[in-house]
């Protein structure tokens, strides 16, 4: 954290907790957290990566929805994420690139496209025309 943030934090702290009692403070400090959080986070994950951009246009998905993390796109995600694997991104980094947070959701999508024989084909096809055929 950094130096700033913290003494941001902290002045938020004591003037609450002089203010509204320690309860309150507690409360602000830890909404001041979570926004500051959402805020890096989502600086870093509004750009999607230009192979992510392809991959939705080819599944006629918008970027903003097949990032979003609904139910609903959940096979092209891991569609995605198979894709971006084969073409040698880590794990957090093809998590990072379709809008998911945590690494694991990443090796469960893969292993669903690897597991699932119309999964797999599907995603075989799309590597070939977004990835222009760099299946390793």
């Amino acid at each position: 954290m950094s130096p700033r943030l913290r003494a941001e934090i902290q002045a938020t702290f004591f003037f609450v907790a002089e203010e509204r009692g320690l309860e309150a403070a507690i409360d602000a400090v830890a909404r001041a957290g979570a926004d500051a959080a959402k805020s890096i986070r989502g600086s870093r994950q509004d750009v999607a990566p230009p192979i992510v951009r392809r991959i939705a246009d080819y599944l006629d998905l918008p970027v903003d929805q097949f990032r979003n993390g609904r139910r609903g796109t959940s096979n092209e995600r891991h569609l995605a994420l198979w894709a971006l694997r084969q073409l040698g991104y880590s794990y957090p980094a093809a998590a990072r690139a379709v809008g998911l947070t945590n690494h694991t959701s990443a090796i469960h999508g893969v292993r669903r496209v690897e597991r699932t024989p119309e999964l797999l084909d599907r995603a075989r096809r799309m590597l070939a025309v977004v990835g222009h055929g760099e299946i390793r």
